[in-house]
């Protein structure tokens, strides 16, 4: 009676699909031609994360970014071969992690620009997978950004001060 049961449990647990192909089930977001300074920035600081990492955020070439109130367009998405976005509401978000399992994502805010300066903020966060008790998780953080136009082109200065939640 045991040995069936066991079966079950061992094929129900590998048909768990992975997070990559979760992903590749929803397709990524396609990237569109900055129409605004504020998308130039967006995709920059995007770019910058995916490459190389951001406070509690590794390097990874596909990342989900969290859109708040639908502020985040297509147009803001870094083009490239070697990074895939995956623009997300916060209930897909959810709903994926209940899927899948925890996994982290970014947030992004909407860059403050004053002439040639701009002020732009990243955060990491973390997904967790619908659990019948309490998760204590410190984690995440947020990096705050300063970039400059110089000859028409948008480049970081300085380095950004961040914190781990």
């Amino acid at each position: 009676m045991r040995f069936p049961l066991l079966v079950c449990l061992l094929v129900a647990s590998g048909c768990a699909r992975s997070l990559q192909e979760q992903l590749a089930d929803l397709g990524p977001t396609r990237a569109e031609e900055p129409l605004t300074p504020e998308d130039t920035l967006i995709g920059l600081v995007l770019a910058q994360a995916a490459l190389h990492g951001t406070v509690d955020f590794h390097p990874r070439h596909q990342v989900v970014v969290e859109n708040r109130g639908n502020s985040l367009t297509p147009h803001a998405i870094p083009r490239g071969d070697s990074l895939t976005f995956f623009v997300l509401d916060t209930s897909q978000i959810q709903r994926l992690a209940d899927r899948t399992g925890d996994f982290s994502y970014l947030r992004i805010a909407v860059p403050r620009i004053a002439g040639d300066t701009a002020h732009l903020a990243i955060a990491s966060s973390r997904a967790f997978r619908d659990r019948s008790r309490p998760v204590l998780f410190l984690g995440g953080g947020a990096c705050s950004l300063t970039a400059v136009r110089r000859g028409g082109n948008w480049e970081f200065v300085g380095h950004p001060a961040c914190i781990i939640g």
